[in-house]
């Protein structure tokens, strides 16, 4: 975005359109199928199918319309929002959706992986008193 405009190519904005659409539908919204979405936007299931191929563009009102029904603020799909600000979400849908016996073995990795993080802190923090 090095001159103020937003940018992105078909297929990245085709491709967060199609993640945000199924996080909510897994969230519980029925209405999140491409035939839904497509509804309210007054379009073909079709053509609402190759915006989320990549393979046409869509127009201004069209994207902003999206945003309002996916509930993103419209530079989510050219990425100038953060994808970390939905991937806590999405974790945490992923963890939802794992059988209880892989439960406990995700648990164990994202401590094991916030134990090895803590370690780096501290071992900087170390390096960080000895420089001075």
């Amino acid at each position: 975005m090095m001159d103020g405009r937003l940018r992105a190519d078909k297929k990245t904005v085709g491709q967060r359109l199609s993640a945000r659409r199924e996080y909510l539908k897994a969230q519980g919204r029925p209405d999140m199928t491409q035939a839904g979405v497509a509804r309210r936007l007054h379009l073909q299931r079709s053509t609402y199918a190759q915006y989320e191929a990549g393979i046409n563009e869509m127009s201004v009102s069209d994207l902003a319309a999206l945003a309002e029904i996916l509930e993103v603020p419209v530079g989510y799909f050219f990425g100038e929002e953060s994808e970390e600000e939905y991937a806590d979400d999405e974790t945490i849908l992923y963890y939802r959706g794992l059988p209880p016996t892989l439960k406990p073995a995700a648990r164990a990795a994202i401590k094991a992986l916030y134990d090895v993080q803590d370690t780096q802190d501290a071992a900087v923090g170390r390096v960080g008193k000895k420089a001075e």
